[in-house]
């Protein structure tokens, strides 16, 4: 027993990030899940724990990912076992996602907000996309975490089955961890974002005091992952083909202003904008949402020469994980965001040259984006 919970807390502390408080209080969860300390039977496989305890005993056994992990989630840093693995989701299909239709019958107040987050010929509010240099060449997801895909730099649209890959918690440095330098996650053009949530490591009051309605609308979103934000592509921009962080969590992608169609090779139409979920590529349309789980590489383009593209972005959990899961979970990333936002603070934000992720996040925030970058002009805004 000695042997496992030092082994244990190597998990906890090495590769979740925790601190040593943050560690005494995981224990009190890992011996309701009969991984440490006493208990009596061993809990099973369907009490509302056991998806997480799978995951735990799984890095105790210095494996990110389930053997049987699909070939395109194999390079995410961290895939959950247990969870139903699906690149898109089927919107209609549950009632434990009703909370989308809500989100959809209010899209154009939620686009008429967004629009008006410009003055003096800026997006106020928008910030250049930004990610820690340890990425390498494929875009991040969400607060820290990615993997390279290895099809990064392919034209939008190719992305074909990734080989496997196992390299232990798939690279991501613990809390707090420095990076040399910061990457744009995208390939010509220009990626701006608008956070109304990034896992409380930003200050967001100011974009949610200026969108009152989208605020309340996101704020009734059920086991909500704490992450939201605009995406805006700039003409001609393409997304590199990447993975999320974890398939811990679901998105949802919301298109508020998608320009029209462009000539496509054979002489016809195409969609402007595509996102491509593992093999599968969904043309995106104004209003129209789209769910899916981005551990799958993906990767998104606007091909329109002169109009960008706006979609507003929402993580929830995933549904399949109860909500003793998800209460474990997220106890676990706010201890890891506390202990980034602690060790940035003690660096005052560099170590000999080096910025951690949330100076990368607060210099991008000093970059002012041109309005023409997220904003359609008046003329193409369709009604």
């Amino acid at each position: 027993m000695a042997a496992l919970e030092s082994r244990m807390e190597a998990v906890l502390q090495e590769q979740l990030g925790l601190s040593r408080f943050s560690m005494s209080m995981a224990k009190v969860w890992l011996s309701k899940m009969g991984i440490a300390g006493e208990g009596g039977d061993p809990p099973s496989d369907s009490d509302a724990l056991a998806r997480v305890r799978a995951w735990l005993l799984q890095l105790l056994n210095g494996r990110a990912r389930p053997a049987d992990v699909d070939s395109w989630q194999r390079r995410c840093p961290e895939v959950l076992p247990k969870l139903t693995s699906c690149p898109v989701w089927d919107i209609e299909s549950s009632e434990r996602l009703a909370w989308i239709r809500e989100l959809q019958r209010n899209w154009r107040e939620i686009r008429t907000e967004a629009l008006a987050l410009q003055g003096h010929g800026r997006a106020q509010g928008f910030q250049p996309y930004r990610a820690p240099s340890w990425v390498g060449d494929a875009a991040t997801d969400g607060a820290g975490g990615a993997a390279a895909s290895g099809a990064a730099g392919a034209a939008p649209g190719s992305g074909s089955p990734p080989q496997s890959s196992d390299s232990g918690f798939g690279g991501v440095p613990a809390a707090g961890a420095a990076c040399a330098e910061a990457t744009t996650a995208h390939k010509g053009g220009s990626w701006n974002v608008c956070y109304f949530a990034l896992h409380g490591a930003v200050d967001t009051s100011e974009t949610l005091r200026r969108c009152p309605r989208t605020a309340a609308l996101l704020a009734s979103v059920p086991r909500g992952y704490a992450h939201a934000m605009l995406s805006a592509l700039a003409p001609g921009t393409s997304v590199v083909p990447h993975h999320g962080p974890t398939n811990k969590k679901l998105r949802l992608q919301l298109p508020l202003v998608v320009p029209p169609p462009v000539p496509g090779p054979d002489g016809g139409e195409r969609s402007s904008c595509c996102l491509r979920v593992a093999g599968t590529e969904v043309p995106l349309c104004e209003g129209e949402p789209v769910l899916f789980d981005d551990s799958f590489e993906h990767e998104a383009w606007n091909r329109h020469p002169t109009q960008p593209r706006v979609v507003l972005i929402v993580d929830v959990w995933h549904p399949d994980l109860s909500d003793e899961e998800v209460k474990f979970l997220s106890f676990v990333h706010k201890a890891n965001v506390r202990a980034a936002k602690a060790a940035s603070a003690t660096r005052g934000g560099a170590v000999s040259g080096s910025a951690d992720f949330l100076t990368v996040l607060e210099d991008a925030r000093g970059s002012p984006v041109p309005a023409d970058l997220v904003f359609p002009r008046p003329p193409d805004l369709a009604e």
